[in-house]
């Protein structure tokens, strides 16, 4: 009987018996495996290395990276890797920052409780990434996402009873009656109607403040569950803060802190 002949990857490079990695896919499928194609211009550890997938279909999209010929031809471009070394890893920095609010929801048609206003004490969190740091040595200032994107949340939210499109134009009168009824009490205490709460002048991602009977609500395009906010909360950081060097990775929305937390999370 002959030796058997030892089996080689297409992906092991002539000469080592260490797999050249591929950056940013996860697991792929074995069909995917075999008709990918690998290009790969590496040279010393310390220098750049630069990683293209070319796939048979359109695949999942590239988040960051140069584009250009390639990428124009349907060649993935997985972004280029500095100082990788042997691990061939993407070095990324990632911060995230957040800020509480206070604030009650309904959500219509829920088969709980849920379906009563209730509030809760509210975390969001967003997180941002680059390859780079800007000439500050930031992926992005925090105050810069604070004023840019949180405290906005916080003013559209904070104190004010968040409901979905749908359920305020049904039941705008009764909200007026009610919040009319409720202000009034402040001239028991005060004397007077007292001051306004603070409320945005402009929508927010599709959201808007309405203030029937001088009640505060935020009126969101959705029923406002933890997981929609979360998609909501990453498309308005998206588009407030992504460039060609910085990404948002993530957006959580955090329902409940304690005693455990409960908490929903979108990564696009």
């Amino acid at each position: 009987m002959g030796r058997r002949r030892q089996r080689w990857s297409p992906l092991r490079r002539q000469g080592t018996r260490s797999r050249v990695p591929i950056i940013g896919f996860g697991s792929l499928s074995k069909r995917f495996r075999r008709t990918q194609r690998l290009k790969t211009t590496r040279q010393s550890p310390g220098e750049r290395a630069k990683f293209e997938i070319t796939a048979p279909s359109a695949g999942r999209r590239a988040t960051r990276g140069p584009t250009g010929n390639a990428a124009r031809s349907g060649a993935l471009v997985l972004g280029s890797i500095v100082d990788c070394g042997r691990t061939g890893r993407l070095r990324v920095y990632k911060i995230t920052t957040g800020i509480h609010i206070h604030f009650a929801h309904h959500i219509r048609g829920h088969a709980g409780p849920c379906v009563s206003i209730h509030g809760h004490t509210w975390k969001f969190d967003v997180s941002l990434e680059a390859t780079e740091l800007d000439a500050q040595g930031f992926v992005i200032d925090f105050d810069h996402l604070h004023e840019r994107v949180l405290m906005p949340c916080h003013t559209l939210l904070d104190h004010a009873l968040a409901l979905g499109e749908k359920s305020y134009a049904e039941n705008r009168d009764v909200l007026a009656q009610l919040g009319t009824a409720f202000v009034e009490t402040r001239r028991e205490t005060l004397g007077h109607l007292g001051t306004p709460q603070a409320t945005l002048s402009d929508a927010l991602g599709g959201a808007r403040n309405e203030r029937p009977g001088g009640i505060k609500l935020a009126v969101f395009p959705f029923s406002p569950t933890s997981e929609r906010l979360a998609r909501w909360l990453y498309d308005v950081a998206d588009g407030m803060l992504s460039d060609s060097r910085v990404s948002v990775s993530a957006a959580r929305i955090y329902e409940t802190l304690l005693p455990t937390e409960a908490v929903a999370e979108y990564v696009p």
